[in-house]
């Protein structure tokens, strides 16, 4: 029962909560836009950003027909609906459930030059560890990664693994766009750990240069 509701809730509540939000909230972009220029140029690409930070996100791209990989148990249904309510849609799934199935729909979303977006250290951490998975789909895609980084003037983090970040109203977001990161196809399997942890520094690095933003 207590699900149904929640489940009522993404549907119908908390997607309009976001949208009002955000109607309130300035976004101040302090990177050159590589998501834009990607898609004028009509390529797929990876954005990534931490779990904890996906409201931001989510509340800048709203409407933008982006592919968000969520997971398949009831946090993930509900997510689904917000992003259905924001304009956005989602591939379900994880890379312990139905992996290889989850993998082909999103080569094929970037195969067709879509958007997809994934939370590398999502669903339930370990926080902020980059895990192989997102490297992996740009190898094999061909398809950058951008990372995101968020932060808000006025904020506050939840005691959750991820310290997901809640932002307050008529505050403003600050969204910073990493360089898109290519990983060549010819990339042994041997390597590909030691790029992964190149490129959590990389993203690591870019959280702290927003984050002391407002400091």
């Amino acid at each position: 029962m207590k699900d149904k509701v929640y489940l009522f809730l993404a549907k119908y509540v908390f997607g309009f909560i976001i949208r009002l939000l955000k109607v309130t909230v300035r976004f101040k972009l302090v990177s050159p836009d590589y998501l834009d220029e990607m898609v004028k140029q009509g390529e797929g690409c990876i954005l990534v950003f931490w779990h904890g930070q996906m409201l931001i996100p989510l509340m800048y791209h709203s409407g933008k027909g982006i592919f968000v990989l969520v997971s398949q148990n009831i946090d993930g249904e509900i997510i689904a609906r917000i992003l259905n309510n924001l304009g956005n849609d989602s591939i379900r799934g994880s890379s312990s459930k139905d992996g290889k199935k989850v993998f082909s729909e999103i080569l094929n979303k970037l195969k067709e030059n879509n958007v997809v977006a994934i939370t590398p250290d999502g669903p339930r951490g370990p926080y902020r560890k980059l895990k192989m998975g997102a490297v992996y789909i740009a190898k094999k895609s061909g398809c950058p990664l951008i990372p995101i980084s968020v932060c808000a003037k006025n904020m506050k983090n939840l005691k959750s693994w991820d310290k997901f970040i809640i932002v307050k109203p008529f505050t403003e977001c600050i969204i910073s766009y990493g360089e898109p990161i290519y990983v060549k196809e010819d990339v042994e399997k041997v390597r590909l750990k030691k790029i992964t942890t190149e490129i959590e520094r990389k993203i690591l690095a870019q959280n702290k240069e927003i984050e002391e933003y407002y400091i």
